[in-house]
């Protein structure tokens, strides 16, 4: 069985950090997919052509990738929503440098860090919904991927109006930023959801000694994590 250190949860309850979480991926949304409209502007930028232009997706897939590898090991240590958080703020700076950035080097760094904070953001998200829900998620995850394709369909425009306005992209993270800072969701005591985890038959609580999924919780993580995959695939 995985061996989990504390769940963090909302300090007002599992249920009050809902909102959050599903602002949250509208944020995911607009960070994961703002490179696309800004394409063209991003190639004038940086100086490049078509084929120089598409190596920043790579960079920002292998950022995605390592940040979902990295984000499980620091969610079990009880660093979710601190994780969380940062993955944000971090994502707003990324935004920024990469709207400065004059060549390809600094941008696709700046887009490898953005990916990996967004893979973070992912695997984050749908794990605290998880913690904060140990009855059964229901709905909630579906909602998480309504609220990144609401992020996503809203990009193009955030992009088009910072160009329009700033003639820059150092404009979009002006709204992202704005979200983030409201999205800020304090960590409760790991101890109340690991009881509600245990009450719930998820998991085996002994106090002083670790917390333990029980077959049960590794069949309901195994679950959400295949809803959550099966979900990509018509994003």
């Amino acid at each position: 069985m995985n061996s989990v250190d504390n769940h963090p949860t909302s300090s007002t309850g599992a249920g009050s950090a809902i909102p959050a979480y599903l602002g949250a991926f509208i944020f995911l949304g607009i960070a994961s997919v703002w490179t696309g409209p800004a394409l063209s502007h991003l190639q004038q930028q940086v100086g490049t052509d078509d084929a120089g232009i598409s190596w920043i997706f790579v960079a920002t897939s292998i950022g995605y990738i390592t940040g979902t590898f990295v984000a499980g090991r620091g969610i079990d240590r009880g660093l979710g929503h601190r994780w969380w958080s940062l993955s944000m703020l971090v994502s707003v700076a990324m935004v920024y440098v990469a709207s400065q950035a004059s060549g390809m080097a600094m941008l696709m760094a700046a887009l490898a860090v953005l990916g990996f904070a967004g893979g973070t953001a992912d695997v984050g998200g749908n794990t605290l919904v998880l913690w904060s829900r140990p009855e059964g998620p229901g709905a909630v995850l579906n909602g998480l991927h309504l609220c990144f394709g609401i992020g996503a369909s809203v990009a193009p425009f955030l992009v088009k109006l910072s160009i329009d306005v700033t003639d820059s992209l150092w404009g979009l993270a002006v709204p992202m930023g704005l979200v983030a800072s409201t999205l800020g969701v304090a960590p409760g005591t790991a101890t109340t959801m690991i009881k509600t985890l245990a009450e719930s038959g998820l998991a085996e609580y002994e106090p002083y000694s670790g917390v333990r999924l029980t077959a049960s919780g590794e069949k309901l993580a195994a679950l959400v994590l295949r809803r959550h995959r099966l979900v990509e695939l018509f994003l």
